[in-house]
């Protein structure tokens, strides 16, 4: 903590600013940030509106998710059409411009944007939608924010779901190749 005008002021180690309206310097999320905030806010919205449904006692409003029918679909659309459009070069700079750049200076709310982001891998892997360009981007999420990660008890936990999922999803792919390779062995005569 850095002491100025008699107040303590928590050391920030964000890179990116904004002005308010009164021309104060202020942190400002990255544009991924803001996209994946959004498609967390559509998934509460839901989850509320489902456990209101639920309270009904008398004629519970039938509430379904639409399915995806494209890559774009779901409430992570503007994140995945920012992710899956993008350069190599602005994907890395938008994941690595998430969370603390210094661990020691970390807030809350850069742990939570980190946290944030491992809520969309997790819907994303379990979507089954974009498989290959997730595991691509979440490897590239893994070895920027890895250390943060393992450094918080509340981050490792949602690790620990994402890591199930994706031990699933993997498991799903193994089951499929190894159905197609037997396929192979029987019209190729090999037994």
């Amino acid at each position: 903590m850095k002491k100025g005008d008699n107040a303590q002021v928590a050391v920030r180690s964000r890179i990116l600013k904004r002005n308010d309206e009164n021309g104060n310097s202020l942190d400002a999320d990255c544009e991924l940030l803001r996209r994946w905030k959004r498609g967390a806010r559509e998934i509460a919205e839901f989850e509320q509106l489902r456990l209101a449904n639920s309270a009904r006692k008398n004629k519970p409003i039938a509430l379904k998710q639409k399915a995806r029918t494209s890559a774009y679909d779901g409430p992570y659309r503007e994140a995945l059409r920012l992710l899956l459009a993008s350069t190599p070069e602005i994907v890395e700079s938008e994941i690595k411009s998430i969370g603390p750049w210094d661990i020691e200076t970390a807030t809350e709310e850069e742990l939570e944007q980190i946290g944030i982001g491992i809520d969309f891998f997790h819907h994303e892997v379990l979507s089954g939608m974009n498989y290959d360009a997730i595991q691509a981007l979440l490897r590239l999420f893994l070895a920027s924010h890895g250390e943060t990660i393992a450094s918080n008890e509340g981050l490792k936990d949602r690790c620990r779901k994402l890591r199930q999922a994706v031990s699933e999803s993997w498991e799903r792919l193994d089951g499929m190749f190894n159905e197609i390779r037997a396929t192979f062995s029987h019209y190729a005569g090999a037994h």
